[in-house]
Formats: structure tokens, sequence, C-alpha cells
């Protein structure tokens, strides 16, 4: 072999050697990259779970129909979503759920007006148009003041009536929206009824000429 073509191989050589220790240092950069990349997203994942913590406690109260505490930790969940804006953008349908169980648990625990500052105060949703038509309903039923209690009642079918518009196949929101509407139409034509004999309104009433036939015989 002449010392041109040694020097040749050499050079080849050199070249592979050198191609092997570029392919080593990109994958162990590359591990090391995705070592990071894991470590980090274990980091943001423990973060987050502990970030929703309060969202969480708020559920499992409610499950337990502790409504005092669900309401503390749900009002503790949308501080820190207040508190982060851009939380707010990221998990925007968590941050209405913080909202929106708020005025589950408020209504449960009878702060009808609570319901109803709280709903005025936020984004309009079907939940928080829901809740705010249970309260009004429920201040309806609780009037006692004819044109008071028809005024209250007409607000709710309007809200339940909102609910709907945004939400069509929610068979809660229907149920509620019927069932108020048709309370409302009976009261304008009986306004007097006193309020324990409200939903009696709701009843088929038998018609006029309708009477039982008697027997003979």
């Amino acid at each position: 072999m002449t010392e041109s073509a040694r020097e040749d191989g050499r050079i080849l050589e050199d070249t592979i050697r050198a191609d092997r220790r570029r392919r080593s240092s990109v994958a162990s950069a590359l591990v090391v990259s995705i070592g990071i990349v894991t470590l980090a997203a274990g980091a943001a994942l423990l973060w987050f779970s502990s970030w929703r913590q309060p969202l969480i406690e708020g559920e499992a109260a409610a499950a337990a129909g502790d409504w005092t505490r669900a309401l503390d930790r749900y009002q503790a969940a949308e501080a820190r979503f207040n508190e982060m804006p851009l939380a707010q953008r990221v998990f925007p349908g968590m941050y209405r759920a913080t909202r929106a169980n708020q005025l589950a648990a408020q209504y449960r625990l009878g702060a009808l007006d609570a319901v109803l500052e709280k709903a005025d105060g936020i984004p309009a949703t079907a939940s928080s148009h829901f809740w705010a038509a249970s309260a009004l309903f429920a201040k309806g039923k609780q009037e006692a003041n004819p044109e008071a209690r028809l005024g209250w009642l007409g607000r709710a079918t309007d809200e339940f009536k909102a609910a709907l518009e945004i939400e069509p196949d929610n068979w809660d929101v229907i149920y509620n929206y019927e069932l108020s509407k048709r309370l409302f139409e009976e009261l304008r034509k009986k306004p007097k009824t006193p309020p324990k004999q409200l939903l009696e309104l709701l009843r088929p009433q038998p018609k006029e000429g309708n009477k039982p036939v008697k027997r003979v015989g």
C-alpha cells in the first residue's frame, strides 16, 4: 500500500471515529434533554395537583353534603385563579366550575341573595342562569305578597329560559323552565293563592261540566 493510500485510510478512520463521537454526544444530549423535560413535567404535574387541591376538597365536601366546607373550598379555588389570570385562560372549564359550584353550594345553604349577587357578578353561563333562576323560584315560593311573588316567578322563568338558550338539551333546565313557566301562568290567573298551595296550581284541574255520572239502581 502506498503512503498516500495509508494516509487516506487514516483520514477515513479519523472521520468515522469523529462521527461516532458526534453521534454519541448528540445521543447523550438528547437523553439529558428528555430527562430534564420528564423531571419538569413531573414537577409541573405535582404543582398542578397541589394547586387544584381546594377544588378537589370542595368536590369531596359537596359529595358528603357538607355545603359549608364545599363553599369555603370553592371560594379558595377561585381565589387561586384570580391570583393567576393565565390559569383562567389555560383552564377555563375548571375556572367556570369553581364559580358555578359556589352558586350550587350557596343555594343549598339557603343563601338565596348570595346566589343572585354572585350570579350577577360573573360572566353569564348556563349554570349561572340556572342557579339564579332556582334562587328566584325559591324566593317566589316564600313570598306572601301576590304581586312580589309573581315578579320573582316571572324573573325565574326568564332566567331558566336564558339557561335553556345556552344548553337546549339540558333536561334539568328544560324541566325547571317548563315548571316555572306553567306556575307563573297559573298564578297570574289566581294571584292570591297562599304560598303553601302554590304547587297545587300545577295539578290537573277537572273541566267544568265533566261531573261524574250517578249510577241508578
